[in-house]
């Protein structure tokens, strides 16, 4: 199933909830239904707007936020590292600018999350690990 099918289908999963409240809701449990009805509407309608950002190339998830701890694998050192910057370069590309000590700069990007880059430390340290034991 696609994206825009899973979509498609909720709308009418939404549709029939509310067919199914116009024939069943007593007057006093009616206002609730309909306001849950209505928020689920609105959040499909986000998720619709999310997907056609994706599709259209305008939507970028960066791998981290500004603010976050990042550890980076160099050589067999692991440097711990504070996100500062995301900037979205001119061909659409994603840097991220991280700080380790106090003005040393260091530039990611993200496809090297997982790879040299990572969230956790006992993530980076498995790396190492495997890099130690030939497994990569």
């Amino acid at each position: 199933m696609t994206k825009k099918e899973a979509i498609h289908f909720l709308y009418q999963i939404a549709d029939e909830i509310q067919s199914f409240l116009d024939k069943t809701s007593s007057p006093k449990g009616q206002w609730t239904s309909h306001k849950r009805l209505e928020a689920l509407s609105m959040a499909i309608s986000a998720l619709y707007d999310l997907f056609q950002a994706e599709e259209d190339g305008r939507l970028i998830i960066p791998p981290c936020k500004v603010g976050d701890t990042v550890w980076v694998i160099t050589g067999t050192a692991i440097k711990l590292c504070t996100v500062d910057r995301i900037h979205i370069l001119g061909n659409g590309q994603v840097q991220i600018r991280a700080k380790y000590f106090v003005t040393d700069n260091i530039y990611l990007y993200p496809d090297m999350f997982g790879k040299t880059v990572f969230l956790t430390c006992a993530e980076a340290e498995a790396a190492i690990e495997a890099r130690k034991g030939g497994k990569e």
